[in-house]
């Protein structure tokens, strides 16, 4: 690995240098985070805990599962390894439709499943977790739909340029 040089943290958004780190920060960081969780329990805040987790795990567990195929299936898959960390340069190459309209379904089946899906599914498995299962399905479903970066460009018309 080379050495990181002030020029180098200048380019990546570090002005100014390294962040020097006091002695006591992390100490007092502690103080005041322990004394705000205390505050927050004796307010009684533990009791909605629950309910918190519960309402989180039905949007993060799709949306865990829908990144899970993007990384195991679709970026493996379509992309080449040098063009892997390469930013989009474009609002549309940042967004994928089919990923959140897969997290979308995946949401109302983990939230809303015990009304409309027969009770084999919410009584083998969590609701959350038959959501995350449909969203990755149909996220995969989707994928391979799509065209491939790389199939498009090389399908292309080649371009003509005049020369003077």
């Amino acid at each position: 690995m080379a050495p990181v040089g002030r020029r180098d943290l200048a380019q990546h958004g570090c002005r100014g240098g390294v962040h020097k780190k006091m002695r006591l920060e992390q100490p007092i960081a502690t103080f005041i985070l322990g004394i705000g969780g205390i505050a927050l329990a004796i307010a009684g805040i533990l009791s909605h805990v629950s309910t918190l987790l519960n309402d989180a795990g039905d949007v993060i567990i799709p949306f865990t599962f829908v990144m899970l195929v993007d990384w195991l299936y679709v970026q493996r898959r379509r992309t080449a390894a040098a063009a892997f960390f390469e930013h989009p340069h474009d609002f549309t190459g940042r967004i994928v439709p089919s990923s959140i309209a897969s997290v979308i379904v995946g949401f109302v089946i983990g939230y809303w499943g015990n009304h409309f899906l027969p009770g084999l599914f919410y009584n083998t498995l969590p609701l959350p977790v038959v959501g995350g299962i449909v969203a990755a399905a149909l996220y995969a479903l989707a994928a391979t739909a799509r065209p491939r970066p790389s199939t498009a460009a090389a399908t292309a018309p080649p371009t003509v340029t005049p020369t003077a």
